[in-house]
C-alpha cells in the first residue's frame, strides 16, 4: 500500500489515508486494525521522521492518538509507539508511554525488557531498581529480566543476593536456544564472577572467568 516514486512516498497517499481515517462509515475496529498495520511500517516511520512536511507529521501524530483512545490495553501498539518516539530520539517520552501501559497491565516479558533497557540507558537508577523488582516478581524465570534484576542488586551493592539469582539464571539458559545460550552464559558468568569478587570469594570468581575463557575469550 506504500505508493512510491523514485523512493519517495506520494503525498497523495497520506491524503487518501486521512480521508479514510475521517470516514464515519468505517468502524473504529477496522480503522484501528488498518492504522496499527500502517504505523508499524519501519520504512514509513523513517520516512516521516525525516520529512519536513508538517501535514504528514500531524497525520501520524493523530493516528497514534486515535489508537491509544481505541485500545489502551493493546500491548503491541505501545511497543510500536515507543519505537516511533525513539526514532525521534524522544527517549523520555518513549519511557512514559511504556510506563503508562505497565502501570495498569502486567505486560509481557518482552515489553518489560524494552522498558528496563530504556530506564537503564538513561540513568534513571531509582526507577530502574523499583521497576526491575516488579518485572522480576512477574517473570522470575526470564533470563533477561534476571540479569536486569542482578544489575539492580549490583547498583545497590547487594552482591550476596545476586549470586543465587545468577546461578538460577545459568540453569534456565542452559535449556534455551544454543546461540542465545552462549551469549547469555558468557554475560551471566561475567556478572557472577564480579559478584563473587565483591564478596571476597576469589576462588569462585576465578572459576567463573575460566569458564568464560573456555567459551569465548573475547567476551571477558
Amino acid at each position: 500500500y506504500l505508493k512510491t516514486k523514485n523512493g519517495v512516498i506520494d503525498p497523495l497517499f497520506f491524503q487518501y489515508c486521512d480521508s479514510a481515517f475521517s470516514n464515519v462509515s468505517i468502524s473504529p475496529e477496522v480503522k484501528y486494525e488498518r492504522l496499527v498495520h500502517f504505523l508499524s511500517s519501519k520504512d514509513l516511520n523513517n520516512y516521516v521522521v525525516n520529512s519536513s512536511d508538517q501535514y504528514i507529521k500531524s497525520f501520524f501524530s493523530r493516528s497514534f492518538d486515535y489508537c491509544v483512545a481505541c485500545s489502551p490495553d493493546f500491548e503491541s501498539f505501545y511497543s510500536i509507539y515507543s519505537n516511533h518516539l525513539l526514532l525521534y530520539k524522544r527517549v523520555n517520552e518513549a519511557i512514559d508511554v511504556l510506563s503508562g501501559f505497565l502501570r495498569y497491565y502486567q505486560g509481557s516479558a518482552d515489553i518489560w525488557q524494552s522498558y528496563l533497557t530504556l530506564l537503564s540507558s538513561t540513568g534513571r537508577l531509582n526507577d530502574f531498581s523499583e521497576q526491575t523488582a516488579i518485572a522480576y516478581a512477574f517473570y522470575p524465570a526470564d533470563p533477561v529480566i534476571l540479569l536486569f534484576y542482578r544489575e539492580s542488586l549490583n547498583i545497590n551493592k547487594r552482591y550476596s543476593e545476586a549470586i543465587p539469582l545468577l546461578n538460577k539464571c545459568l540453569d534456565i539458559i542452559s535449556e534455551g536456544n544454543s546461540n542465545t545460550n552462549t551469549n547469555y552464559q558468557v554475560s551471566v558468568l561475567n556478572s557472577l564472577a564480579n559478584s563473587y569478587y565483591e564478596v571476597d570469594s576469589l576462588s569462585k570468581s576465578f572459576e567463573c572467568y575460566e569458564k568464560v575463557i573456555s567459551i569465548d575469550a573475547h567476551n571477558m
